[in-house]
């Protein structure tokens, strides 16, 4: 598992100690940077309200981490776990408590000095980086991934005009806003939001891959399910009010329904087996078994109106398995109207006779596992930490003040 801050030691060059007869000109002409290291902008900082969990986000994370230290950068995490938190309305997560937060998140920062500043999240952690950095004239980069509007209008029943007032006042001053879908980029374009930035989201296609035949089905008899008819449609994600679940569990299917993934706001796992007996909870599952879970089941069910993007449906793709979503943002950017890789639904009885269809294309032959993965491979690591790293500006700290440094230098006279 993941350390709570990754860090990679390289060397940092002092260029006062290295280039001295020209820094003392450079001082008395009166450069401001003198004590800069050679390879600028290598350490990076990445904030977020969720790491080490079950979610698109933490997914994301771990990649990120991942590519940037094969790319030579110290990356520190800034997340709840390193400070003081409060419960949230789902079970296995609490976020940072904002009290007194600000001052811990500026000695985090001034002690790492980051060279670039990624504030993922909109949570409290967020917040306090990013009034911080306003203070401080640091540049900072948001991303924009959640559909904060309907969250809160489902589970707090504010309007939608209130949140994005919240978070417009959040996003308005960053260098650069990354946005995860064309559809989602249009739409925050329409309600007044600037700088935005497409940044198309990438995914392990080593680990999420095409399984063979055979390997499907040692995967079926050792998990238990040899004695389940096939079809196997998979929802894979957070057992949630938001994620519109019941729209996939009250579905009548030929086959067996699986659910992977864990409990969340407003659904007891408990109570969901009691009521779809016919159903199979697993609860969550990580690393290779859940890759095998999707490369071993036939369709992969989205029901979700309410996500921006869903990882899960590429991560799917990647492992052979046709998608099945409702007409939103969200699928609509990952599967087109004339799409052979799975189906756009309109209302719930569209969505089960949509899953119908995907399972006989798959017999016909009219979808192909091979096709679903091949629509995914262009969600490649290079292009997505290029385009972070484009719209991340640097900001050079100082190693050491001018004074502490060596003495001033005499006139040259």
């Amino acid at each position: 598992m993941l350390q709570p801050i990754q860090h990679i030691k390289r060397p940092v060059y002092n260029t006062a100690q290295t280039y001295r007869p020209v820094n003392r000109l450079l001082a008395f002409a009166g450069a401001q940077d003198r004590y800069q290291p050679q390879q600028s902008g290598q350490r990076l900082m990445i904030v977020s309200e969720t790491w080490n969990q079950i979610n698109g986000v933490s997914t994301t994370i771990d990649n990120l981490v991942k590519q940037l230290k094969q790319r030579d950068y110290t990356v520190e995490v800034l997340h709840p776990a390193l400070f003081p938190t409060i419960p949230t309305n789902y079970p296995d997560m609490r976020i940072s408590n904002p009290f007194g937060l600000k001052k811990r998140v500026a000695q985090k920062i001034e002690a790492f000095k980051p060279e670039r500043i990624f504030i993922l999240t909109e949570g409290p952690l967020g917040w306090a980086t990013k009034n911080y950095c306003q203070q401080k004239g640091l540049p900072y980069t948001t991303s924009y991934s959640v559909k904060w509007d309907d969250y809160f209008k489902k589970h707090f029943h504010l309007p939608r005009n209130a949140a994005f007032k919240w978070l417009k006042g959040f996003h308005e001053k960053a260098t650069a806003v990354l946005v995860i879908t064309p559809s989602l980029l249009q739409d925050l374009g329409s309600r007044g939001f600037k700088n935005l930035v497409l940044w198309r989201q990438a995914i392990d296609t080593d680990r999420f891959n095409l399984m063979s035949e055979t390997a499907r089905q040692q995967f079926v008899d050792q998990h238990g399910l040899a004695k389940y008819k096939r079809p196997f449609y998979l929802y894979v994600g957070r057992v949630s009010s938001e994620k519109n679940i019941k729209s996939f569990l009250n579905a009548e299917l030929p086959g067996t329904k699986l659910v992977v993934g864990p409990e969340g706001a407003g659904y007891s796992l408990e109570k969901l087996r009691r009521q779809y007996p016919d159903v199979i909870f697993t609860g969550p599952k990580y690393g290779q078994e859940l890759a095998n879970y999707y490369g071993a089941s036939d369709v992969f069910m989205f029901p979700s109106k309410s996500d921006t993007l869903g990882l899960v449906m590429l991560e799917a793709l990647a492992s052979g398995l046709p998608v099945v979503g409702f007409n939103v943002m969200g699928p609509k950017d990952v599967i087109g109207p004339d799409s052979k890789i799975g189906f756009l639904a309109s209302n719930n009885q569209d969505l089960q006779d949509k899953a119908l269809l995907a399972w006989k294309s798959l017999q016909t032959g009219a979808i192909s596992r091979e096709e679903c993965r091949k629509a995914v491979v262009s969600y490649s690591w290079p292009q997505c930490i290029s385009t972070l790293l484009e719209n991340l500006k640097v900001h050079l700290w100082p190693e050491k003040t001018p004074s502490s440094a060596e003495p001033e230098p005499e006139p040259l006279m």
